[in-house]
């Protein structure tokens, strides 16, 4: 079976309040029309960097802007 490598980028943006952590999640539909939530996350496009990627497909997917603190790891 073929395969192939995919490398995505994005993020968990969150905000800190007096009740507690607020996580921002993305809407996207699935192949059979059903509501899905999950992380902002995206593709890479070629000559971007990582980062570059992450803060991009965050303000995308969700139109906050947002600033990395830390890697999230691979």
């Amino acid at each position: 079976m073929p395969w192939r490598t995919e490398v995505s980028a994005g993020g968990v943006v969150y905000r800190r309040g007096d009740d507690g952590i607020e996580v921002a999640l993305a809407a996207r539909r699935t192949r059979r029309g059903q509501l899905a939530w999950g992380l902002p996350k995206g593709a890479i496009e070629q000559g971007e960097a990582n980062e570059d990627a992450a803060v991009r497909e965050v303000r995308e997917e969700t139109g906050l802007e947002a600033e990395i603190q830390s890697s999230l790891g691979d």
